[in-house]
């Protein structure tokens, strides 16, 4: 009976009733809602260079994605949103991949579940996650402890669970800027937009972690790719099964000299402050000359391989100074009583350290 009677209902009519349904006092009606997730999905599909038919397929997804909770049937059995959704827009003459991708974009629905199949799904499914996680940190809602009513742990794993399966070209706090955008093109953010960007960088930090344990990375591993910055979500974990490689009985014995001269490499960086300023005429001996241009041609091709996500290339770069960073220790003291030499050391270090911190903080690898 439910269903023969949703079937006399349009769907714009459905749409409109979503004007007076409250999402949430202080975040406008579902209507509202819809309206950013439109905004949010048409940008991400501009930013991943979708084209013209999926940009189109995204727009009307965004734009249909949430007609169903209004229905009697979802309204008798909440559990159905999305998969009536599916239903009553193939029958209403939508697009087979629209009408998919409004149910897809729920998925993940939970721990167990799969992401969407579709990019379209794929980038609704992301949008309506967001807002609804950049909406409730805007407001002051943020997970503590047990508590988390809207499930948004859950949700930020879905987001992160799907950047992967898609292989999205899309970092973090391009997201979430995205978000907060537009929430706040409809209403003044409760809170300071870089407290809510703080908060959020942490919270997603955590369900990053967590995906790269479930996925077998080691504890160390993750830890210091972690450390390196997990804004690029796919990156960071290609960055942690490169490092993950090392951790294998036949490698790591030869990986650990590396790991230790990253460590003294790192440690005298930090007594550069700003520095990065290298001359060559002040080189005073020739392993200094020789660890320069070593950096400079390992430099090139990190460079290239982090660009082009290529991570074991990048860490096999930065693995090709590790003797002669241990020749230059062996050669010079760095902390030399001439002013302009010490710099330059100094500099030197700070230069090649930039390059090891940004893949990972090697002191967190036990091996």
């Amino acid at each position: 009976f439910l269903y023969e009677e949703d079937q006399k209902v349009k769907i714009p009519d459905f749409l409109a009733k979503l004007e007076n349904i409250v999402y949430h006092e202080e975040l406008g009606t579902v209507a509202d809602k819809v309206r950013r997730v439109r905004a949010i999905s048409d940008e991400l599909a501009r930013k991943l260079r979708a084209d013209e038919t999926t940009r189109a397929d995204v727009s009307r997804t965004a734009d249909l994605c949430k007609f169903d909770l209004v229905t009697q049937m979802v309204y008798e059995f909440p559990e159905l949103q999305g998969i009536m959704g599916e239903d009553y827009a193939l029958k209403a003459g939508e697009k087979p991949e629209v009408a998919r991708a409004i149910n897809e974009h729920y998925s993940p629905r939970n721990a167990g579940d799969t992401p969407p199949a579709s990019l379209v799904g794929a980038i609704v499914g992301i949008a309506e996650k967001i807002d609804t996680i950049v909406g409730c940190f805007s407001i002051g809602i943020i997970p503590t402890g047990s508590q988390d009513p809207y499930a948004l742990r859950r949700q930020a794993a879905g987001i992160v669970s799907t950047l992967l399966a898609h292989e999205l070209e899309l970092t973090l706090p391009e997201l979430f800027q995205l978000a907060l955008d537009a929430h706040a093109a409809a209403r003044p953010p409760k809170r300071e937009a870089f407290d809510i960007l703080k908060d959020l960088g942490e919270f997603f930090s955590l369900r990053v972690k967590n995906v790269l344990t479930e996925q077998q990375i080691r504890y160390d591993a993750i830890d210091a790719v972690l450390s390196a910055g997990s804004d690029d979500v796919r990156r960071t974990l290609l960055r942690a099964k490169a490092l993950q490689a090392e951790t294998e009985e036949a490698r790591k014995e030869a990986f650990r000299p590396a790991v230790e001269a990253f460590g003294r490499v790192c440690n005298l960086a930090s007594k550069a402050g700003d520095n990065r300023q290298v001359v060559a005429d002040l080189f005073a001996d020739p392993a200094e000359g020789a660890l320069y241009e070593a950096w400079q041609k390992a430099h090139g091709e990190f460079a290239r391989a982090m660009a082009e996500a290529r991570m074991t290339d990048a860490l096999d770069a930065l693995k090709g100074l590790a003797g002669p960073i241990n020749r230059f220790f062996d050669a010079v003291m760095v902390m030399a009583e001439d002013e302009a030499v010490r710099n330059n050391r100094l500099g030197l270090l700070a230069t090649i350290a930039d390059d090891v911190k940004s893949f990972a903080d090697f002191s967190k690898w036990v091996g």
